[in-house]
Formats: C-alpha cells, sequence, structure tokens
C-alpha cells in the first residue's frame, strides 16, 4: 500500500498525502492567481502564548512549508482531486453548512442528547473552519469558483456567527455527562475546538495578506468577537486543569480530615486519564492567544481565573510538555508517557486497549509541537519525538499485537475490538524516520 505522510484535519479526513506526490507541492500559477503566504503570527494585537508559533499548525503545517513534518494546504490543494468526493461529504449540516446546536436541543425523536449535541458541534466547527480556509484559497488566491463544494461567501457567514455563539463552546464534561465523566469524549471535543480555533485563524492570515483584503474582512471576527472566543477557550482548558486538582477528591477527603494525605487528582493516578488531559490542555494553549501587552517568548501575565488563579497559559502548556515528556527515564509517576513505557520500551502499563485511547492525543499533540519546537523554549526547541525510539516503541509494540482483523487483541485490560485511530499511523519514512518504527501495515 502507499505509505503516506502525517497530518491531523477535520474528523482526521485527508489525514495524509501519497509520498509520490511531495516533488509536486506547488501549483504552477496562472494569470491573477496570487501565491498562499508564510504561516505566521495571526495580524493585529492578539499574540500567541509563543511568539513563533505559527497558524495553522495543530493539523496542518502551515500553508506552504509542507514537507517531512506533515502536509501544507498547497499540498492538499494540490492533490484535491484525490479528495475531492471525501471533502463533498462536507457540503451538509454537520459540516460547512453547521449551524450550531444548543445542548438542550432534542433529536428527531424528541429525546436530548447533550453529549452528542456537544461532540457534534465541536467535529462540525472544525470541519467548518477547514472547509472555509480551503474555499478561500481556491476560490480568492486559485480563482478557482469550480470546485464543487459550498461557496466562501455562504460557509464564512455561518462560521463567523458559530464562533461567536456560546452554546457552541460547550465540552462534554462533567456538566454535561453527569457523575461518570469520558475524559475520552471530554478531550476530543477540546482538541476539535483547539483545531477549529487554529483553522480559523489560519483563514484569518488568509485574509489578510490578501492583496484586496479589505473586501472579506467582514468576514473575521472583530477584536471584540476575538477576545470573547479565546475567553471561551480559556474557560475550556480552565475546565480541564480544575479536573486534574479536584476530580475523585473526595476520594481522599477522610484521609485529609485526619491528616494522613495532601494529593491532588492528576497525583492519584499515573495512568491515562491525566495524561489524555495534560495533552489537551496543552493542545488548546498552543490555539491560545492574548490581546495583553505582557506577553512575550519568556513571560505570560494573563492568568486564568478561579481554581487556575497564579497558574499561568504558558505553565500549563510546559506541564503539559514535561509530563507527556518521553525522554525522562526516572521511574517518577508523574512523567506519564515515561512512567507507562518504563523509560520508552516497548509496553504500555494499562495494556494496548488503553495505548490505543492514548494515542488520540498523544500523536496530535506531538505533531503540533514537531511542527512548532523551533519557536518553544529549551528543552523542548527542535526535538522530534517521530525520530526517537523512546517515544516510537510503545507504538511500534501497539502495531506488533494488532491482529491481521485490525482487532486490539484481549490481553491484560482489554477487549476484542477495532483499531479505531489506526490511521494516525498510515505514515511514510518520511514522515517517521527511524528504523524502530516501520510503517504501519495497514
Amino acid at each position: 500500500m502507499e505509505k503516506i505522510k502525517f497530518t491531523f484535519l477535520p474528523s482526521y479526513l485527508l489525514t495524509f498525502l501519497p509520498s509520490y506526490l511531495l516533488t509536486f507541492l506547488l501549483v504552477i500559477p496562472v494569470f491573477g492567481q496570487q501565491t498562499l503566504p508564510s504561516a505566521s503570527l495571526t495580524f493585529g494585537n492578539f499574540k500567541n502564548i509563543y511568539t513563533g508559533i505559527k497558524h495553522p499548525s495543530l493539523s496542518l503545517n502551515g500553508f506552504t512549508e509542507g514537507g517531512s513534518k506533515g502536509n501544507s494546504l498547497q499540498e492538499i490543494i494540490t492533490s484535491l482531486s484525490l479528495y475531492q468526493t471525501q471533502i463533498a461529504s462536507y457540503n451538509t449540516t454537520s459540516g460547512s453548512l453547521f449551524d450550531a446546536k444548543n445542548p438542550d436541543t432534542p433529536n428527531a425523536n424528541g429525546v436530548v442528547d447533550k453529549i452528542s449535541n456537544v461532540e457534534t458541534n465541536a467535529i462540525s466547527l472544525e470541519k467548518q473552519a477547514f472547509m472555509a480556509m480551503l474555499t478561500f484559497a481556491l476560490e480568492k488566491y486559485q480563482n478557482n469558483t469550480n470546485h464543487g463544494f459550498n461557496s466562501f461567501g455562504d460557509i464564512a457567514v455561518l462560521l463567523k456567527a458559530n464562533l461567536k455563539k456560546n452554546h457552541s463552546w460547550y465540552v462534554v464534561n462533567r456538566e454535561i455527562q453527569g457523575d461518570k465523566v469520558d475524559y475520552v469524549k471530554w478531550t476530543q471535543s477540546m482538541m476539535n475546538y483547539a483545531r477549529a480555533i487554529d483553522l480559523y485563524l489560519g483563514l484569518e492570515i488568509l485574509i489578510r495578506s490578501h492583496s484586496n483584503s479589505s473586501q472579506f474582512t467582514s468576514n473575521l471576527l472583530t477584536d471584540s468577537d476575538k477576545k470573547s472566543l479565546m475567553e471561551k477557550l480559556r474557560s475550556v482548558i480552565g475546565e480541564g486543569y480544575e479536573a486534574l486538582y479536584n476530580d475523585d477528591k473526595w476520594y481522599l477527603d477522610a484521609a485529609e480530615t485526619v491528616g494522613f494525605i495532601d494529593i491532588d487528582m492528576k497525583e492519584i493516578e499515573s495512568g491515562n486519564r491525566p495524561l489524555k488531559m495534560f495533552l489537551a490542555i496543552g493542545y488548546c494553549a498552543m490555539a491560545y492567544q492574548s490581546n495583553s501587552s505582557d506577553i512575550s517568548s519568556t513571560s505570560f501575565n494573563y492568568t486564568l481565573d478561579g481554581v487556575l488563579k497564579s497558574k499561568q497559559m504558558q505553565g500549563m502548556f510546559l506541564e503539559a510538555l514535561d509530563v507527556s515528556d518521553y525522554r525522562h527515564k526516572t521511574n517518577n509517576r508523574a512523567h506519564y508517557y515515561a512512567y507507562q513505557t518504563n523509560g520508552g520500551e516497548e509496553n504500555w502499563a494499562e495494556g494496548p486497549f488503553y495505548l490505543e485511547f492514548a494515542l488520540r492525543e498523544i500523536l496530535p499533540f506531538w505533531h503540533a509541537i514537531r511542527i512548532n519546537s523551533s519557536a518553544l523554549p529549551s528543552p523542548y526547541n527542535n526535538i522530534d519525538p517521530f525520530t526517537q525510539s523512546d517515544f516510537l516503541n510503545p507504538i511500534k509494540w501497539l502495531t506488533d499485537l494488532v491482529m491481521p482483523d485490525g482487532r486490539i487483541p484481549a490481553v491484560d485490560d482489554a477487549n476484542f475490538r477495532e483499531f479505531y485511530k489506526i490511521n494516525y499511523l498510515n505514515w511514510s519514512p518520511a514522515y517517521v524516520s527511524n528504523d524502530r518504527l516501520t510503517p504501519a501495515r495497514v
């Protein structure tokens, strides 16, 4: 099977690009076309927690950068004919024509399914942001109005409205799920929103970089709208961070009363749940921007409210990096990835079932870190986990265990079911340069 590169796009559609196309990265310009800009910071006073983080870079590797770190928008456009049928499925009310639902909206059977409504909002907003960026690039940069998708104008009106709706921004947290919280749904909805914002910020750059940008700025959020959007993202991050410190605190109430122990939830477990949440927080932080003049590459004084108190966004981002860092060799429960793998061995302490769930955050997070690593401080600058055995060994172990029919074996705390995100591992040697992990057998 053709081996292909690695990137994260809405609902993981268009996830990869055939490697034989890597030599044909640019469309030859014709009269009237404009060249896509290099990815950079968004314009105006809003800044990222690290000033070198570009957009889009959580899913796509910029507009034209591409290369071994992942696909660019230009590469997707160049190979668009390969994906025409798939992308056309976005021309629906759950894609480019999406209108965010209130979580209390009943379904066709009159039943209110809050979890499904919130999940649909998160996934669909990401799809819509991608389609807005793609159609703007096609129509306004390449003069292609016969692309077969909904028009940029129609999509942009809905996207702007959805970004401004409060009920667009619920995550699948305890408030939505009730007492039994599913961290898989919670963290995935957070990351869907982060990608939606990353793609919207990419659209903002495309519009402001266009020679006739004044014609399209009405499709963008105002500074006031954008501040509100970042407040919503800040709230999403804060809820996740609060859970790391307060969820399941009741387990320890009695012990704390008699003075035996004082410990946070993130220390109770050394497994998937805190790891997934930290990764989702770090991922969302890469999409976060502030209009504070205090933000710089080394300091960040725009603090979160409530439970976070003096905790800084930048501090949470670095904490997420630290607990998930595959390079730790100490047997420390707080270094979740290293602890689960015994320092980078071919195993996962909780078994293959749990590793497959963890990969849904691990791979997107480190994919984005890889793209943006030159903007990060030491010891995270210019690191590339996809060339390191300590990172790849557990993934190799999982692919070796997967049965011929694509199911995860019922070993450890697992059951027979399909490897749901196996498409994450359909990568090429250009993306993963390490003899410890050959491209996945899919």
